[in-house]
């Protein structure tokens, strides 16, 4: 089965017809604002997202260096692959997850593709991260959280940490400075430990604040 959208063909499953209209929905919602954030006018490329009811299949394809892995992006052949929710489910640290989360999921990795065609690399920094967790908006409803050290930021995959960060620094300097963090590796090696202290501070006072209120 798949569905055509402007400038995406999204594959998938009869197993996957409970949440496909809201994927699309979300894709209709966010899409736009997630190009116009990096400064696009549209996709270059035809995007096709895959979601995958055969784990063996998607391996095949994805080659995850990780046994939670339950999507990525395939930036050489433009394309972004997906476990359909009822694998998710069996992955490892995935049995709790919500199936309103896959249209998130899918937003998540849609921010890693416009990134790539606004920066014109394939960028490894936690600013990567911070980018797809934020502007997707895949972490709005969970609480700030920066319970991780610098090594961590750098080299793990804490992914509300980097949507913590991602969220302070559009607070405190806005998305201009982001989009810089986004498309130059040196400028993002050298803004990293101040700005990883001070969201640590502002997630602090964030807190304090908020037991403050109760």
């Amino acid at each position: 089965m798949k569905k055509e959208l402007t400038d995406i063909t999204i594959h998938y499953h009869e197993c996957d017809l409970t949440y496909i209209d809201n994927i699309i929905r979300k894709l209709d919602e966010k899409g736009n604002e997630i190009i116009q954030f990096f400064n696009l006018e549209h996709l270059e490329n035809h995007l096709n997202i895959y979601l995958w009811n055969d784990v063996k299949q998607f391996e095949e394809n994805v080659h995850p260096q990780h046994s939670y892995t339950i999507g990525k992006t395939n930036f050489k052949n433009h394309r972004i692959d997906i476990l359909s929710y009822q694998e998710i489910l069996k992955r490892e640290g995935h049995d709790h997850d919500s199936i309103d989360s896959i249209p998130y999921l899918i937003l998540h990795e849609f921010v890693h593709i416009c990134h790539l065609q606004y920066a014109g690399l394939e960028y490894g920094c936690w600013v990567s991260e911070a980018l797809a967790t934020t502007i997707s908006g895949q972490y709005d409803q969970e609480p700030l959280n920066m319970n991780c050290n610098l090594e961590h930021l750098l080299n793990g995959t804490w992914y509300i940490c980097y949507a913590t960060i991602g969220k302070y620094i559009l607070e405190q300097y806005g998305r201009e400075y982001f989009l810089k963090l986004a498309k130059d590796q040196l400028f993002a090696i050298q803004e990293t430990e101040h700005l990883y202290e001070e969201t640590k501070s502002w997630v602090m006072e964030k807190n304090i604040q908020l037991d403050k209120n109760i």
